[in-house]
């Protein structure tokens, strides 16, 4: 994918606990501001879509998203990406995308992901998949339990 494809991903994170957080610490923190290896979750799945080639992100945040909005606006990040939080009433996943509607008004396609947690998944594949289907949506999911080792 190209920057010039002008295709986008919308993350949000969730409504609810950090289930994820160290101790004592979910309320203060929201999951993608939790971090791994020194950076956010959110860096890091930013991080994997732009390297698979998307260019601006628009992150529907929820609970405490002033957080992950100022996260976002302090942030340095690779030439060429932009990262733009929003902070809607708290509300289900899909309100938060149809809240988005006007801003990805003409795109041909968009992904969206929650920003809390990362997964080994091969992005030009699986939209090589969605675009060869003609699909409405596409859709990964995760089988607790399951391993891929």
């Amino acid at each position: 994918m190209s920057q010039a494809s002008g295709e986008r991903t919308a993350g949000r994170d969730p409504l609810r606990r950090a289930r994820h957080a160290p101790a004592g610490h979910a309320k203060e923190v929201p999951k993608p501001l939790v971090e791994i290896g020194g950076q956010p979750i959110v860096w890091h799945v930013i991080g994997l879509y732009a390297a698979h080639g998307f260019r601006r992100f628009l992150l529907a945040t929820g609970h405490r998203g002033e957080l992950i909005e100022r996260f976002a606006a302090a942030s340095t990040w690779p030439a060429g990406v932009s990262v733009t939080a929003s902070i809607p009433a708290p509300r289900p996943t899909r309100r938060r995308i149809k809240l988005l509607e006007d801003r990805l008004a003409g795109e041909p396609l968009f992904c969206a992901t929650y920003a809390d947690g990362l997964a080994d998944i091969d992005l030009a594949g699986l939209l090589a998949f969605h675009r060869g289907h003609e699909a409405l949506a596409t859709m990964t999911v995760v089988r607790r339990g399951c391993s891929s080792a």
